[in-house]
């Protein structure tokens, strides 16, 4: 399977993760992870996406890692895909993604954060 359809697979399967095994999931985000160094940033994309809908905080330091993608709009969805979780370590990531060269990125970084603040989301 290609790193493209094994993003697909995990995002149109993120519905149902509660009847997957952890083993299967395990496998899947991994399969996402490895998706995250791709040649091509679409992928890179949809691999980022559904990490994000798996909402498996193993993801994290991998979602941190694509803050320092070439791409823009890896970053840009690095960003979002981070503010699904309340971790410290999502929540330092975003901090660092309002330093991004990007003003989209960073902006984005700070809507982010304030509204993990605002709901209170942020846990130690």
């Amino acid at each position: 399977t290609t790193p493209r359809g094994v993003a697909a697979q995990a995002q149109a399967g993120a519905q149902a993760q509660t009847a997957v095994s952890d083993e299967t999931r395990r496998r899947v985000a991994d399969a996402l992870m490895s998706a995250l160094a791709d040649d091509n940033a679409e992928v890179r994309n949809e691999a980022l996406a559904a990490l994000a809908s798996m909402r498996d905080e193993r993801a994290v330091p991998g979602l941190v890692r694509a803050l320092s993608d070439a791409a823009p709009e890896v970053r840009m969805r690095a960003v979002s895909a981070l503010a699904q979780f309340n971790t410290p370590a999502a929540a330092d990531g975003l901090v660092t993604a309002l330093k991004d060269r990007s003003s989209d990125v960073r902006r984005q970084a700070a809507q982010s954060l304030a509204s993990l603040i605002g709901r209170g989301q942020l846990r130690d």
